[in-house]
């Protein structure tokens, strides 16, 4: 396994102090599945003192020292190491209460909440895979270590981070690990909405999302409970889930999705969503419910509506074919210069007060003009937009009256 310089540095450092040093977790799964792991995490049979004691000569910073973790920086990389441990009890569901250190890798990996996560590497002795993490892997397969029960009763995060496995690596739960992830699903009540949050995001956007979120409505209800009325009747919620699927792995609109119809802005508040993730959210969500014919006139309501970026982003909730069709004649349209914004319109606020408009009316008249020539009934000529004006006058419609 090739590792960064900082794990080989630390891990040559304990073994030079006759202790054992083992990549684990996560990076192990990724690398065995053929991918570039995002963070290296360490496991040791040296205890807190002495890890301080071996990296004297490093940063170090003893981010849960309590329980036995500590943060090694060597050449700008970061690394955390933590002793071989043993939890004791989580009475709030989510930490345990005390740890007790082991000299015993076998018994650490046994405290980790899926097999796939529960192997260990170093460069003399290889994998130690003592739950079948490899097997799982092969099998495509997110099975707990050891008791479920047990292990979603410890952190109950570890519901959803199960779910967030199958949908990413489009893996299948093991039967006894799903039974559970149903029968403890309530206990996500007891996490925060920070951390469920994090880990919805990446189950929502995953690969086999769509399927996740088809056999679990139960969970999906607990994260969301605006969603439980469909949730409960399988025809609502099949109708509801085809939604998500035919959009592109994007969260503001995936969950646009998922909440039509429902207090969208209340939802991604109580998830602790950022303002802008929020923002984008409710206004794909507001739009109408319609897959438009990918003509000119459709892209350029589509802009005027959202603007670029927003009509960008409410383009990967379409079909595929419908999508790409939309994003051809959308950029036909911005290429052209087509009008889509009252500012593109060739007369402005000048001309209509020549004409003896005034007041609230210019802006009125400006927006009904725009409006005609999005839908490509007017062209966006000087001659066509003041005729369009002086018919308006002479047949005295409201907004050209003088306020």
């Amino acid at each position: 396994m090739e590792v960064p310089y900082a794990v080989r540095k630390i891990g040559d450092i304990l073994r030079a102090g006759d202790y054992e040093a083992y990549a684990v977790g996560g990076c192990v799964r990724d690398w065995l599945l053929g991918r570039v792991p995002n963070d290296w995490d360490m496991t040791t049979n040296a205890q807190p003192a002495e890890m301080r004691r071996l990296f004297a000569g490093y940063r170090v910073i003893e981010t849960g020292i309590r329980h036995g973790t500590v943060t090694v920086l060597i050449d700008g990389e970061s690394v955390e190491v933590t002793t071989y441990r043993v939890d004791g009890a989580y009475a709030d569901h989510r930490h345990p209460d005390t740890v007790r250190f082991t000299a015993s890798l076998t018994e650490d990996l046994a405290r980790r909440d899926f097999t796939i996560n529960a192997m260990a590497y170093d460069p003399v002795g290889g994998i130690v895979d003592p739950f079948g993490g490899q097997a799982d892997l092969k099998r495509g397969r997110i099975r707990c270590v050891g008791d479920p029960a047990r292990r979603f009763d410890e952190d109950a995060l570890r519901i959803l981070r199960a779910l967030r496995f199958a949908s990413v690596l489009s893996f299948q739960l093991d039967p006894a690990t799903a039974a559970q992830i149903h029968a403890q699903a309530p206990l996500l009540r007891m996490v925060s909405a920070e951390r469920i949050c994090v880990e919805w995001k990446k189950l929502i956007c995953g690969a086999a999302a769509s399927s996740v979120l088809r056999t679990y409505p139960d969970v999906a209800a607990q994260v969301l409970p605006e969603l439980a009325p469909d949730a409960a009747v399988p025809e609502r919620w099949a109708a509801r889930v085809m939604r998500v699927e035919q959009g592109e792995a994007d969260f503001a609109g995936r969950m646009a999705l998922l909440l039509r119809g429902f207090a969208v802005e209340d939802a991604m508040r109580a998830l602790r969503c950022d303002r802008q993730t929020i923002r984008s959210t409710v206004q794909i969500a507001a739009a109408p419910d319609w897959l438009p014919t990918a003509d000119a006139a459709a892209a350029r309501r589509g802009l005027a509506d959202f603007g670029p970026d927003g009509w960008a982003m409410y383009l990967r909730t379409f079909p595929p074919e419908i999508r790409r069709a939309m994003e051809a004649e959308t950029a036909s349209v911005l290429r052209r210069g087509d009008c889509w914004r009252v500012d593109q319109l060739a007369i402005g606020g000048t001309q209509l007060t020549a004409l003896g408009l005034r007041g609230r009316s210019v802006g009125t008249v400006l927006n009904d003009l725009c409006a005609a020539v999005i839908d490509g009934t007017l062209p966006n000529t000087a001659d066509a937009l003041l005729d369009r004006v002086k018919s308006g006058i002479r047949e005295g419609k409201p907004q050209y009256l003088t306020q």
